[in-house]
């Protein structure tokens, strides 16, 4: 197992940032989550996110996922661009 395998058998809510990385190794990570679930974990992810930060490229742009919460922000990093993840996090029934 790698090391952020081991990380995602812990956590309870996972961000992966993107910004110089390629469109194949963003599809790595999404791969990578959906595995959790045959981890050895107790329960479920609660929460999923990715933020997609600078450069701006098509696929970035036309990006959407049905089971993970996506941030886009291309421009400098602003910590309200964080505001969805923070309110969910805050959430009750994902304390």
């Amino acid at each position: 197992m790698r090391p952020q395998s081991d990380s995602l058998i812990e956590c309870d809510a996972v961000l992966v940032y993107c910004g110089h990385g390629s469109d194949k190794w963003f599809r790595m990570m999404q791969l990578e989550l959906k595995k959790v679930a045959g981890y050895a974990r107790k329960q479920p992810l609660t929460i999923k996110a990715v933020y997609l930060g600078p450069p701006a490229t098509m696929w970035k742009e036309k990006f959407r996922s049905r089971d993970m919460l996506v941030i886009k922000n291309f421009e400098n990093f602003s910590p309200d661009t964080l505001s969805p993840l923070l309110a969910m996090l805050q959430t009750p029934s994902n304390a």
